[in-house]
């Protein structure tokens, strides 16, 4: 099964990257579009972590990926719950699915690499009158983005 899994990349860390960046990149794209994040993808993302850890389990132990998945997803459905309208469900999911796959520390930096993406370009945004403080963004696609930075060690 190992093989099988580990057919079009030289490495099975190497396919999963490649899974892991074409799903990142199709959330991105969805959500950027609809401004939502189905859970089908969420639970791909999950899916794959899971395969990992059955397949490559010196990559990550269950407690980093169970600590990824429900500490920095569990704050940001605080602040979900705390300023609705917000931070969406979908970015929730998304954070805990992306956590279980990377584990908290790698989770951690990608998200606040994507909160200083996206701080960046709303501030362009704004200073160039594209959005107000008013508009709302959709957050996915940065935190795609930092999580991408982290999983290719840019």
């Amino acid at each position: 099964m190992k093989l099988l899994l580990c057919f079009f990349a030289p490495s099975c860390e190497g396919s999963f990257k490649v899974v892991m960046t074409i799903l990142l990149l199709v959330i991105s794209w969805v959500d950027f579009q609809e401004r939502i994040i189905p859970n089908e993808l969420n639970l791909a993302l999950l899916l794959l972590g899971s395969l990992q850890a059955l397949v490559q389990p010196q990559f990550l132990s269950i407690w980093e990926r169970l600590a990824g998945l429900f500490l920095i997803s569990g704050i940001i459905l605080l602040v979900n719950r705390l300023y609705p309208g917000g931070i969406g469900y979908g970015d929730v999911k998304l954070v805990g699915s992306v956590g279980f796959c990377l584990g908290l520390k790698r989770l951690l930096w990608g998200v606040i690499a994507g909160s200083f993406l996206a701080a960046g370009v709303i501030l362009v945004l704004l200073i160039t009158r594209r959005i107000s403080l008013k508009d709302k963004i959709a957050f996915g696609p940065y935190l795609c983005a930092g999580f991408l930075f982290v999983l290719w060690g840019l």
